[in-house]
């Protein structure tokens, strides 16, 4: 007899994160969903289902679905419409080809080891990557706008938490336990990778949708060129986001628009005062 949660048949796992599993379900009539089980209760229960109704009542389409909030065992668990698609950087630079094109140096002022010339990882991403990456980050931009609307910031932008379908919809997961703006920042807790991290959420301060519109210049940054503005994990790599300015990608790689270069270097602003957001985006010239 197969596992179940609650009212779910347990399929298999889709993922783990900072704060629990995330399990393919399946309800009785065999809709499919994903499940994710809460390891740590972020929040009270009530304030969970009272943020779930805000995002359920919000139109906008890029939003992933929170089906319903359930409590098996003890434990919380998010039922969330489930999403088929790439991340958002593997669909951007599908057709990108590692280590090519490079530019003959890689600067060195932005705390990088030196890579074995030919050994790098910057690519640049095709014209058709481009085309995509155009609309998406649009869409992004949008989903990201309706969260801070909303008073709440995602915290947690990284590949695999922006995902796009075969339609081409942007889609935002791990929407489910999202901090208030405004709330203190622990940075003890974890928050997913530190290459994708702010520079100001290495320290406690108060989270605004700023450290949001970061992590986008940094999917932005690694579309482009098929690497990270920073590597490395824990303080080590927050003290050099906070003291050494991210390269332009156009450093890195040939063929990178100048619109979208100079976008993605006003997305990864040291400062949270100075940093582009979603109206930048928006100022784009859309795709041919």
């Amino acid at each position: 007899m197969s596992a179940r949660i609650g009212p779910y048949t347990l399929v298999g796992e889709l993922g783990r994160g900072a704060h629990g599993v995330v399990w393919d379900v399946r309800d009785d009539a065999g809709h499919r969903f994903a499940l994710k089980r809460l390891d740590v209760e972020l929040v009270p229960e009530a304030a969970l289902r009272a943020q779930v109704a805000r995002l359920r009542a919000h139109p906008h389409i890029g939003l992933v679905a929170v089906h319903e909030v359930l409590r098996v065992d003890g434990a919380l668990h998010l039922v969330m419409e489930h999403i088929d698609g790439d991340d958002f950087v593997a669909n951007v630079r599908r057709e990108s080809i590692a280590n090519a094109t490079t530019a003959p140096h890689l600067p060195l002022a932005f705390g990088q080891p030196l890579r074995p010339l030919g050994s790098s990882a910057f690519a640049p991403c095709t014209s058709p990557g481009l085309l995509r990456l155009r609309g998406a980050l649009v869409q992004l931009a949008d989903a990201l706008d309706a969260l801070h609307q909303l008073g709440l910031v995602h915290r947690d932008l990284h590949p695999a938490n922006v995902r796009i379908t075969s339609s081409g919809r942007v889609v935002l997961l791990d929407v489910g336990t999202l901090p208030e703006v405004g709330a203190t920042h622990d940075p003890a807790r974890p928050v997913g990778p530190v290459s994708h991290a702010a520079p100001e959420l290495g320290e406690a301060l108060p989270l605004a949708p700023a450290s949001d519109w970061y992590a986008v210049g940094v999917l932005l940054f690694e579309a482009l060129t098929g690497d990270l503005p920073f590597s490395g994990a824990g303080r080590d790599a927050f003290v050099r986001k906070q003291t050494i300015s991210a390269p332009s990608p156009a450093l890195l790689v040939r063929g990178v628009p100048d619109d979208l270069d100079a976008l993605c270097t006003a997305l990864l602003a040291t400062s949270p005062r100075l940093r582009a957001t979603g109206d930048a985006i928006r100022a784009l010239a859309p795709p041919p």
